[in-house]
């Protein structure tokens, strides 16, 4: 649809409504059946071809239904079934009163169905449609105690469907914005929201542009999840898949752009989600499985990722309990992903540049990936640089920062307490660090071009730091002895040094081309 087709219609409808003899509501259709006591039905239609049933069974007491439908060319439709007591159902389905003379769809345009079984439900659902494009649809089920659902559509061909089986269950859904109906900028979302188990979860979805698609499925206890999909003129056709199984996890989801995807998926205790996208084509996922252990009693896994470019990849995967995990996509076409597996792990990753790829795999129990403080921190703000990051150690460190461009970078750390860091200036440097010992450090610096850095630590307590500001240079550090120091400097271009120390308390100090320690 657009604003001119909308005109259109709307200046049909007019001329109609001035050519015309005046037209009466009429057509219309209303059944209540009442077998319980103190049960009470309100039934108002308006419009034409209106159809309303309403049910409120035998074993029912103290039960409200309120249907009240106004304005639709095409009839709406209204179905509610109360089984249990005190329920409480109010429907309110209207249209602006346009004719579409060219819809191929039957009536009826808004079609609402509520359920309600068990005891204290609540459910409210308002469709307003602006145009007579396409009808929208409501269906809310609520079986067992302290239910409560609502749902606001505006605007066309709005889809909406809550479950709610379980006890103390809360959710809302808003979909469209009235200002920008008018323009056909809000139309076309779908929600679906399931929550069952113990209870008391908590679901909010709203839905303000165009063809958004949100699905919210929680199973277990006091689980919380938070979908926004908003954005200006032109933006929608996002899509949002939470899935909660645990206990206290809790999501959250905001899209602001054109068709960028976001999957939660959380199970066990205590896991945090948090995915911001506000640029386009980007996708986020997240896997947290974690739970509370021996070691970490106050939480389990958390999650940040932003993505404001475009056409960005986060993979976020933590089992392991006091995880957590940043990663900030701020420029286009970067990619990262970051799996967990231990105890009290941390990783953050941040690329301001364009077409980058990042990778951190923790296995080790405490390994530390962070920005500062001796924990691991990878930056690129340059373009198309590339970092894998490895850690199976305990308490192993590493930072990463490339601010050049076409970089690679390569740190594996299989010891314990191991650190390593390398900053790549220039452009087309590669560097390797290997860290299967115990207690070593290394740092690689390449600030010129097409530089190549190895470092490999299988001992321990050894130190090995290279500094590259020439280009086309080429350094090996070999360390398996003990209490070892290699320091490499190359200033100039075309060097090669090889440094190999396979016994303990040595020192090798190399100078190429100038530099200087």
């Amino acid at each position: 649809m657009t604003t001119m087709k909308r005109t259109i219609y709307t200046s049909v409808s007019a001329l109609a409504l001035l050519a015309a003899t005046p037209a009466f509501a009429g057509d219309n259709s209303s059944t209540v059946s009442q077998a319980g006591t103190n049960s009470s039905a309100t039934v108002s239609q308006g419009g034409n071809n209106a159809v309303s049933a309403i049910t409120q069974g035998l074993f029912g007491d103290s039960n409200t239904a309120i249907v009240n439908q106004d304005g639709s060319l095409f009839g709406d439709s209204s179905t509610i079934d109360q089984e249990g007591s005190d329920n409480y159902a109010s429907v309110t389905q209207s249209d602006d009163g346009s004719e579409c003379n060219f819809c191929s769809f039957d009536p009826p345009m808004d079609s609402s169905t509520i359920s309600q079984g068990g005891s204290y439900n609540t459910a409210n659902v308002t469709q307003t449609t602006s145009t007579a494009q396409a009808p929208s649809s409501s269906s809310i089920d609520q079986s067992g105690w302290y239910n409560t659902a609502d749902v606001t559509q505006v605007d066309d061909t709005q889809t909406s469907s809550i479950i709610q089986s379980s006890d103390s269950n809360y959710a809302t859904v808003s979909q469209g914005d009235p200002a920008k109906a008018p323009d056909d900028e809000s139309w076309g979302n779908n929600s679906a929201i399931n929550q069952h188990g113990y209870g008391d979860h908590y679901a909010s979805v709203t839905q303000t542009t165009l063809e958004n698609s949100s699905v919210i499925d929680q199973d277990g206890l006091a689980n919380s999840a938070t979908v926004m999909q908003v954005g200006d003129e032109g933006t929608g056709a996002n899509s949002s898949v939470v899935t909660q199984s645990g206990f206290f996890n809790s999501a959250d989801v905001t899209q602001n752009g054109i068709f960028n995807g976001s999957t939660v998926n959380q199970s066990n205790v205590g896991n945090v989600a948090n995915v911001s996208q506000t640029g386009d084509l980007n996708s986020s996922d997240v896997e947290q499985s974690a739970s509370y252990s021996d070691n970490f009693y106050d939480g389990s896994g958390i999650a940040n990722v932003t993505q404001t470019g475009n056409n960005n990849q986060s993979g976020v995967n933590q089992t392991g309990a006091n995880d957590v995990a940043t990663v900030e996509q701020l420029a286009d076409s970067n990619v990262s992903t970051v799996g967990q597996s231990g105890e009290g792990d941390f990783t953050h990753v941040q690329q301001t540049g364009n077409g980058n790829s990042s990778d951190v795999e923790q296995s080790g129990f405490g390994d530390n990936t962070f920005v500062d403080y001796g924990y691991v921190d990878v930056e690129q703000s340059g373009d198309a640089n590339a970092s894998s990051l490895s850690q199976g150690g305990t308490y192993d460190s590493a930072s990463v920062d490339q601010a050049g461009s076409s970089n690679s970078s390569s740190v594996a750390q299989a010891g314990d307490f191991n650190s390593a860091g390398v900053y790549q200036g220039g452009d087309d440097n590669g560097s390797t660090i290997n860290q299967p010992g115990e207690e070593n450090g290394a740092y690689v610096e390449q600030d010129g071009n097409g530089n190549g850095s190895d470092v490999e630590q299988t001992g321990a307590l050894n130190y090995a730091q290279v500094l590259q500001f020439g280009s086309g240079n080429g350094s090996l550090i070999t360390q398996s002895g003990l209490l070892n120091n290699a320091y490499v400097t190359q200033g100039s271009d075309g060097n090669i040094s090889g440094v190999d120390q396979s016994g303990s308390y040595n020192n090798a100090y190399v100078t190429q081309g100038g530099g200087g320690f």
